[in-house]
């Protein structure tokens, strides 16, 4: 009589060997749509070395001026505020004739909050965003360098760059000490200037450039002292009128007796 557990261990062998051809099998097809999906060792290299090169420019580019500029212009002032609202910003190198005029600072820089304030001013005092890109190159040939009497180490560069208006641009700087004993020339204001006006009294010409033209030496022109005596002259000549008439007033007098 044949025993229950006979035929067991030969269906436990061949269960076990078809096992191991199932688990042979799925092995192989992962194999196979692995080395479909794995993209060539060259190609991938290359394509990862692009992102973090990508990667790695966002991470050590900082904001600049035109940044700045065109996020004001296209977002308002509420939403640039956010993301420069204290930073401050490399216009230009400094030229090496400027820092023997005075204007020491190794370069030009101008904070968020000083390109802000000029949105909302007059004409004269609005650039546009051309305007600005085009600034750090004008900075670099004005026709005139002014320096102010009223004021350490403040300056107006006046530059060929015009305006809406066909004003010439001034940018007035104040040379300041960023720290660490590095000065900066800082960049206060920014405004057009028409043939109009001359200089103001305290103003003086520090540089002026051999191919200027008549149209910018206007610019240039002295206030008339005549015409614009200040507060303290016209009260001397005040004084001296008074007493010059009590003068011939007296004499007058003498005379009739």
């Amino acid at each position: 009589m044949e025993s229950d557990f006979g035929p067991q261990p030969f269906i436990f062998c061949n269960n076990l060997a078809d096992r191991k051809q199932r688990v042979a099998k799925s092995k192989e097809q992962e194999q196979g749509s692995g080395d479909e999906q794995t993209p060539d060792a060259g190609e991938g290299s290359a394509e990862g070395e692009g992102i973090e090169a990508q990667v790695e420019d966002k991470q050590e580019r900082s904001p600049n001026l035109l940044d700045a500029v065109k996020t004001l212009y296209a977002k308002g002032k509420e939403f640039a505020s956010k993301l420069y609202g204290h930073k401050h910003f490399v216009v230009e190198e400094t030229p090496d004739f400027m820092k023997k005029l005075g204007l020491s600072g190794d370069r030009f820089t101008i904070r968020y909050g000083v390109i802000s304030r000029h949105l909302d001013k007059d004409n004269s005092h609005y650039l546009s965003e051309e305007e600005w890109e085009k600034l750090p190159d004008a900075l670099k040939a004005p026709f005139a360098i002014t320096k102010l009497s009223d004021k350490d180490k403040a300056y107006r560069i006046y530059t060929t760059l015009r305006n809406s208006k066909g004003e010439h641009i001034v940018v007035g700087v104040d040379v300041k000490n960023a720290g660490r004993d590095l000065e900066v020339n800082s960049i206060s204001t920014v405004f057009g200037k028409n043939t109009k006006g001359g200089l103001t009294k305290k103003e003086t010409i520090i540089y002026e450039d051999k191919k200027i033209t008549p149209e910018q030496k206007s610019l240039l022109s002295g206030p008339n002292f005549r015409q614009y005596p200040d507060a303290q002259e016209l009260s001397a000549d005040k004084g001296t009128n008074k007493s010059e008439t009590l003068q011939e007033g007296a004499e007058k007098m003498t005379k009739n007796r």
